[in-house]
């Protein structure tokens, strides 16, 4: 997955995490990861895990999939691992 798609990606959980009027340590508290970390992903600096993406769609429900392709959900789960 390309850079942009990060970056997209980062930019769609951040506007999903402020309509829920969370911090970014309160959505690292519910995701098991640090704020710095929400702020990688948010910043398109690092690609959500597997586990991290699963808790992420459960949160959201799936607003923070919206970015992403037809494309690159028919690779399944290919995508996190490019």
């Amino acid at each position: 997955m390309p850079i942009a798609k990060f970056k997209a990606i980062g930019a769609e959980i951040k506007e999903a995490r402020r309509r829920m009027g969370w911090s970014q340590e309160e959505l690292g508290a519910r995701l098991q990861i640090s704020a710095t970390h929400v702020s990688e992903l948010e910043k398109g600096r690092k690609k959500p895990s597997k586990i991290v993406f699963g808790f992420l769609w459960n949160i959201f429900e799936d607003t923070a999939l919206d970015i992403l392709s037809k494309e690159d959900m028919k690779k399944g789960r290919k995508f996190l691992e490019e």
